[in-house]
């Protein structure tokens, strides 16, 4: 009896050893995540957590792991990667945003007596921070674009007005899925026709002379016209700058501000949405052309969807200003997680392709692309560009038909080079620094605050798979994060 029991051992012995033989770096890759999976059932944290993953083939296709792949959850800002795929194979990676300048009235002795108006073309990018398009849609880089034109026209001054245009898109005060605590704060500022400085602005406040009096806001950036503070903040002799600020989207240029700030402060900042961007760049370019603050002699005016305007003067060409390219807007997008600019975009989708421009039209006509992209749009719930809504509801599923359905457009190497590498520019810089494969790794990080996820590629070449994880309703976000560096460390390991 012995002997056959050992005889039975010795035959098995080899068929392991081939097996473990033929188990080569992507069977093992996978084997590891499907041993994860295993191990976040049973976690303290993940286990109370409502997740879902799902890792495909790029190859053909075929899902490898998953669980609960169609379960619908809120997928926060990897959102951006089903508008970003959709406008860069729909609209193509060239296109540009066009931003003209125009005349009326008579230009005498290098002076301009009529209308100026700037007609934006919704560009996101124009007087952008981003160190990216510093060269090419920098402030400064754009108006001396412009002012070279106006020379060229034999403008050198203005006595009349300057209209900022910014019917581009229709006006929408704030996205309606959106909550109002996120409208508020930088990431969540609104779309406009015509935009700049990123649609943020600066307020520079100092302490008041004497102690309980209110502090005064010393100047902005970019100018806010017709600026109006209201405060019931404090200059206080000790403590910690308490400030704070809150705008509406209902008051453009209406500011609240509240708080302490204790006297020995020279001065602090507060950056906060512009609701009225586009008059900031009016007035910006008037300084800069003129070289003098607040020129004399200019009445700055917003035109907007909502104002009926009566304008029946001819209007003169003198030059447009053409964006960066959509490819490198969608990569600032997708790598900085630029909620502005992703709204933009699926704006743009809607005015450049569909029946309109609004957020619902906009995301009608963005179903039937994704759709034609990855059949199945149905099985979500897309309520914006960029994934504030808190409302949505995507799921793995989905994501990752999506993501092995840009494989098949003219799009794919544009967007896959939008996405972030971590340890390099983006939401991954500070992330997976110490593992050495992490360059295999092209990602899209999502937060909220009841939402963490990740989706993305992972491998290279022939050998990739496309994945989304999506973890809602969890106890302790920093440590749902270490769970996901797991598993986009073993991801790395594909192929290698």
């Amino acid at each position: 009896m012995k002997s056959i029991i050992l005889s039975v051992v010795l035959s098995v012995l080899p068929m392991c050893a081939a097996f473990a033989q033929a188990e080569g770096p992507r069977e093992r890759v996978v084997r590891e995540i499907r041993n994860w999976v295993k191990d976040m059932e049973s976690d303290s944290v993940m286990s109370r957590a409502a997740w879902s993953l799902t890792v495909r083939d790029m190859k053909d296709g075929r899902v490898v792991v998953e669980r609960d792949s169609e379960m619908l959850l809120a997928a926060a800002s990897i959102t951006k990667l089903l508008t970003t795929g959709a406008a860069l194979t729909a609209l193509g990676e060239e296109f540009t945003y066009k931003t003209s300048i125009e005349y009326s009235g008579e230009v005498k002795d290098s002076t301009l007596h009529g209308t100026l108006y700037i007609v934006g073309g919704g560009d996101p990018t124009l007087g952008t921070t981003y160190g990216e398009l510093k060269e090419s849609a920098a402030a400064a880089v754009v108006f001396e674009q412009w002012k070279k034109a106006l020379k060229g026209a034999g403008i050198a001054r203005l006595e009349g007005r300057v209209v900022a245009d910014d019917r581009y898109f229709p006006f929408e005060p704030a996205i309606s899925s959106w909550s109002w605590d996120d409208v508020s704060q930088t990431f969540g500022t609104g779309v406009r026709g015509l935009s700049f400085h990123d649609n943020l602005v600066t307020l520079y406040i100092k302490p008041a002379v004497e102690l309980g009096h209110t502090p005064v806001v010393d100047s902005t950036y970019p100018s806010i016209h017709n600026l109006e503070v209201d405060s019931d903040a404090v200059t206080v002799e000790k403590g910690y700058n308490t400030m704070w600020i809150e705008n509406s989207p209902l008051h453009m240029g209406h500011y609240f501000l509240h708080g302490n700030m204790p006297i020995k402060y020279s001065s602090r900042r507060i950056t906060m949405p512009n609701r009225a961007s586009g008059l900031s760049l009016a007035v910006e370019f008037m300084e800069y052309l003129t070289g003098q603050d607040s020129p004399s002699g200019v009445e700055y005016v917003l035109w907007d969807s909502g104002v009926q305007v009566l304008d029946t003067l001819e209007h003169k060409h003198i030059c447009i200003y053409e964006s960066p390219s959509l490819s490198q807007i969608a990569a600032l997008t997708n790598k900085y997680s630029d909620n502005m600019y992703a709204e933009t975009i699926l704006r743009t989708i809607g005015k450049e392709l569909g029946k309109g421009g609004s957020t619902s039209q906009s995301l009608n006509k963005e179903r039937e692309i994704l759709d034609s992209i990855a059949p199945g749009v149905k099985m979500i719930n897309k309520l914006d560009g960029s994934g504030l809504s808190r409302n949505a509801s995507l799921c793995t599923e989905y994501y990752t038909r999506f993501l092995y359905g840009m494989k098949g457009t003219e799009a794919f190497d544009a967007f896959y080079k939008s996405l972030a590498v971590p340890g390099e520019a983006g939401t991954y810089r500070s992330s997976l620094k110490d593992v050495p494969t992490r360059d295999r790794l092209h990602l899209k990080s999502g937060s909220l605050s009841i939402a963490r996820a990740t989706a993305g590629y992972a491998g290279e070449g022939e050998d990739m798979l496309c994945f989304s994880l999506i973890v809602n309703r969890y106890s302790d976000g920093g440590e749902v994060k270490k769970r996901i560096d797991e598993l986009l460390e073993i991801l790395s390991r594909y192929a290698n």
